[in-house]
């Protein structure tokens, strides 16, 4: 194969997926956060100030952490107060957190694996060049992804007590 290579990718998220996002204890997301953003259950991180070692806070917590944690207290907040989702805030923390991710993975504790489904190609030339394309897949599709259901139907989520 020679390039260029185009590899797309979609990653859908079923509605139960949702449903297990929005009653997850708000800890849980928390601890989830800050493995994204690396940040070690209590890691002491110090530094040399004026010849004397001093603890400090990680500065991942500011720029990773901290961040992510107001998106989803935002989404959440909405939530708990309107019984609604807001799909501007869903959509502004799923954002921020897609860009700190390294896998999809990092989706599974949120979202619940069986509730994630994920497919796409791959295309390229040969070095003869003649087209090729081949097709991928993870998990199991069950139905329209979250945001193409409230697109097509313009409906609200029922919510369940957390």
């Amino acid at each position: 194969l020679k390039a260029p290579i185009s590899i797309n990718s979609t990653m859908e998220i079923e509605e139960h997926g949702l449903s297990y996002f929005n009653r997850l204890p708000v800890e849980t997301v928390e601890r989830q956060l800050r493995k994204v953003c690396n940040i070690k259950e209590n890691e002491k991180i110090w530094k040399l100030v004026d010849n004397r070692r001093v603890q400090v806070e990680d500065p991942k917590i500011g720029t990773c952490y901290e961040p992510l944690k107001s998106k989803y207290y935002q989404y959440i907040d909405y939530l708990d107060s309107y019984s609604k989702i807001n799909l501007n805030l869903f959509k502004k923390f799923l954002s921020s957190y897609f860009s700190k991710v390294k896998s999809v993975a990092a989706f599974h504790p949120l979202f619940g694996q069986e509730n994630i489904f994920t497919h796409g190609d791959f295309r390229a030339k040969t070095k003869e060049g003649k087209n090729f394309q081949t097709f991928f897949k993870s998990g199991q599709f069950r139905g329209l992804g979250v945001i193409n259901k409230f697109k097509r139907t313009e409906m609200t989520t029922p919510i369940v007590a957390r």
